[in-house]
């Protein structure tokens, strides 16, 4: 359905903003001479973010694991963005 095909790509979108607004933020920081600091919740993302990617390609999935692995993904990086916000200030 397209209310799901729109649900996809927000969940996406979350993962791959998140990186992004990161990376920015990082910038601003090290301009200011703060260096980001990280957290092992940000490395735990990769980890998590890696592991989808090969549940994915290396045991196929049915369409409904791939959703629910990406919605948890999408909430978890969206928590470790905020948080290095929240741990970082500006």
């Amino acid at each position: 359905s397209s209310s799901s095909a729109a649900s996809d790509v927000y969940k996406r979108q979350v993962i791959i903003g998140r990186d992004i607004i990161i990376t920015i933020y990082r910038n601003y920081l090290i301009a200011k001479n703060k260096p980001l600091e990280t957290s092992k919740f940000g490395k735990l993302k990769t980890v998590f973010q890696h592991g989808m990617v090969l549940i994915i390609l290396l045991v196929n999935p049915s369409q409904a694991v791939v959703n629910f692995i990406v919605y948890i993904n999408a909430i978890y990086a969206a928590a470790t963005g905020i948080h290095y916000f929240v741990k970082n200030g500006f």
